[in-house]
Formats: C-alpha cells, sequence, structure tokens
C-alpha cells in the first residue's frame, strides 16, 4: 500500500475509493484468509478512508 494523501480529493471519490478498499478486502480475505498480511494491509487502509470520510461528514 501506499501512503495516499485523501485529504484533496472529493467526497464522492473518497466514497468509491471505500467502495474499491472494501471489494478488494472481501476478496483478498477469501482467498487469502482474514489473517493474511495483505487482508490486514487493507483493512487498516480501508480504516483510515472511512475516518478520513466520517471527519468530512
Amino acid at each position: 500500500m501506499n501512503s495516499t494523501d485523501y485529504s484533496l480529493i472529493s467526497k464522492d471519490t473518497l466514497l468509491k475509493t471505500i467502495e474499491f478498499y472494501r471489494a478488494q478486502l472481501i476478496e483478498i480475505g477469501v482467498t487469502e484468509g482474514i489473517n493474511s498480511n495483505q487482508t490486514i494491509e487493507i483493512s487498516q487502509q480501508l480504516d483510515k478512508l472511512i475516518f478520513l470520510y466520517q471527519k468530512t461528514s
């Protein structure tokens, strides 16, 4: 995962990004397992995005 600065994007784009990461989390969680490093990294990135979205609401 890269450390993208999401504070400069629109709420709509942020929401679409959250939806994308959520789908990725489900897919990778199913294929790699919920305890895999990749699943955990995506989950943490998704947490940050959701937090930012809530903060902007």
